[in-house]
């Protein structure tokens, strides 16, 4: 099972990967970019999808796509838009990819323990999830303001984007913090090949940090973020397709350290408690279409984004009520479901344990007739 999800994960960060850099690619197109109004308002000329989501009022959109409706940088910026909904989709099961294997991890440098692994990777899927959600309310939002003149009575609105943005951040740089540990403090960390697994944690774990000082101390950081997050997102791929075996025995999962693989003895409760394990992902993924679409409603009702249709918010309901249900009754049916395995392969055990202890006597030789 986590062969397979290194390998998904491997596909999906290449496909992330495509996705941002022709998003970076295709920004250079815009014209406004270019000029001197943009450069004194960025001095450190951020890309325009980075400085829409910035700007803070009408001049700022201004600034970045022009001031009147159906321009070309305002076509361009709506069609970056409606590309970047599929690299929502993409990084965010990336991350919940990346958040199993994080369940996985047991000791940092062969050493020092975890901390409750299935607590982190449950807490980054959470806040990759809520991150992602204000992300598609952001796009929603950079859509609607993009259909309006660069008017100061249109200044709130601009400043819900920033504010949805600002959160997004926050929340995608603490998921990203906390999954930068797959791949920092390997068992293999001395290795040749143990380095290049962790040059995606360390690019990862230095963006983080830099995101979260800039979001917090609310300051751009546009080069140093870049090239630790370009180092991240670029060697990530190679190392997870380089060898996902030897990345797999990294992750020190239900592997006892400095014995070979092939010695290591398994229970059968440890059996049941891996293929168990398979049983909470469905549950887990109506949980996150639950959160998704309550943080949807919340945004909507704090005011950060402009008010939607009757139908959406109806269907955002909808949907978050079928979600909740749906991982009530999927989660009750796991939790009955493993608790069965777990009896059954415990009563496995005391019957091999018996049958073991209980002498076996010869059979007696047949007499000739």
């Amino acid at each position: 099972m986590t062969g397979r999800v290194i390998r998904i994960a491997a596909a999906v960060s290449v496909i992330t990967l495509t996705l941002g850099l022709w998003m970076a690619l295709s920004a250079e197109d815009f014209q406004h970019a270019k000029g001197v109004e943009y450069r004194l308002r960025w001095p450190r000329r951020p890309p325009p999808i980075l400085a829409m989501e910035l700007a803070r009022d009408m001049k700022d959109v201004e600034v970045v796509v022009g001031r009147e409706v159906g321009g070309g940088d305002r076509e361009l910026m709506a069609e970056l838009q409606y590309t970047d909904f599929a690299f929502i989709v993409a990084y965010w099961a990336e991350f919940l990819l990346i958040g199993y294997l994080l369940s996985r991890r047991e000791r940092f440098f062969n050493r020092v323990p975890v901390p409750a692994p299935k607590v982190l990777a449950t807490a980054a899927g959470l806040f990759a999830t809520a991150g992602a959600a204000l992300d598609l309310v952001e796009n929603r939002a950079i859509l609607r303001v993009l259909k309006l003149t660069a008017e100061p009575r249109y200044d709130d609105l601009a400043r819900q984007i920033y504010s949805a943005a600002m959160w997004k951040w926050g929340l995608l740089f603490v998921a990203m913090f906390l999954l930068s540990f797959v791949f920092i403090g390997r068992r293999d960390w001395a290795s040749a090949r143990g380095v290049l697994f962790m040059l995606p944690g360390l690019g990862f774990f230095l963006a983080a940090a830099l995101g979260l000082y800039a979001v917090l101390m609310d300051k751009l950081l546009t080069v140093p973020f870049s090239a630790f997050l370009s180092l991240g997102l670029l060697t990530q791929p190679i190392a997870l397709l380089l060898s996902p075996s030897k990345f797999e025995d990294g992750l020190d999962g239900n592997v006892i350290p400095d014995q070979p693989r092939y010695e290591q003895k398994v229970s059968s409760k440890q059996r049941a408690t891996a293929q168990s394990k398979r049983r909470y992902i469905v549950p887990i993924l109506f949980a996150c279409v639950f959160i998704a679409s309550t943080a949807i409603l919340l945004v909507n009702v704090s005011g950060i984004f402009y008010r939607t249709s009757d139908v959406s918010s109806w269907v955002t309901i909808i949907t978050a009520v079928v979600s909740a249900i749906s991982a009530i009754c999927t989660t009750t049916t796991t939790v009955l479901a493993v608790r069965r395995d777990r009896r059954e392969a415990r009563q496995f055990e005391r019957e091999i344990a018996q049958a073991k202890e209980t002498p076996v006597l010869p059979a007696p030789d047949e007499k000739p007739r």
